[in-house]
C-alpha cells in the first residue's frame, strides 16, 4: 500500500512538474516585405539628375514594425537629396528611412536625387545602385524580395 501511495505521489510530480514547464505556443507574426527601385532614366548624360524611387510593401499578413530601407549610395554618383515620404530619415547623412508601422498593402517611399560624378572612365558608365530592407521587428520569411538593384547607363563625351 505504501508502494502504491509512494506511486501515485511520484506521478502527481511529475505530472506537476511536467504541466508547469509547458509553454504557451503564441504564434509570431510576419510581414513579406517587398522592395523595387527604379530610376526615372535608363540613360543619363553627365551633369544630368537622376531620380530614383524606393518603394517598400508589406504584402502582409500581419503589420511590420520598425521598417527600415533605404539605398545604399555608389561611388559613381553624388546624391544630391534624399527624401522619406512616409517615415523619417535614420539621420542626416544616411539615405535610409524608418518606418513605424506598416499594415499589410500598404507601402512606403524613398526619393533619392543623384548626379554621376564628372570623372567617370569608361568602365564605370554602368551605374549599379542597389536599395534593400535592413531590419523590421516582423519576421520577414521572404528575404529573397528584400534586394533590388536598378542600372542607368551615363551617356555623352567623357570630359577631358
Amino acid at each position: 500500500m505504501a508502494y502504491q501511495r509512494f506511486r501515485i505521489v511520484v506521478l502527481l510530480v511529475l505530472a506537476i512538474v511536467w504541466a508547469v514547464s509547458i509553454q504557451p505556443v503564441i504564434a509570431q507574426s510576419s510581414a513579406d516585405l517587398s522592395l523595387t527601385k527604379t530610376a526615372d532614366r535608363s540613360r543619363v548624360r553627365l551633369g544630368e539628375e537622376i531620380v530614383y524611387t524606393i518603394t517598400v510593401t508589406n504584402l502582409g499578413p500581419d503589420v511590420a514594425t520598425n521598417v527600415i530601407f533605404g539605398g545604399a549610395v555608389t561611388d559613381a554618383i553624388n546624391w544630391i537629396a534624399f527624401t522619406c515620404q512616409e517615415g523619417t530619415r535614420v539621420d542626416e547623412v544616411s539615405t535610409f528611412c524608418v518606418v513605424d508601422s506598416l499594415q499589410a498593402g500598404q507601402s512606403a517611399v524613398a526619393i533619392l536625387v543623384a548626379v554621376p560624378v564628372p570623372n567617370l572612365n569608361k568602365d564605370e558608365r554602368r551605374i549599379d545602385n542597389t536599395a534593400f530592407v535592413v531590419s523590421s521587428d516582423t519576421p520577414d520569411p521572404t528575404t529573397e524580395n528584400d534586394l533590388v538593384t536598378v542600372r542607368v547607363r551615363v551617356i555623352g563625351r567623357i570630359p577631358r
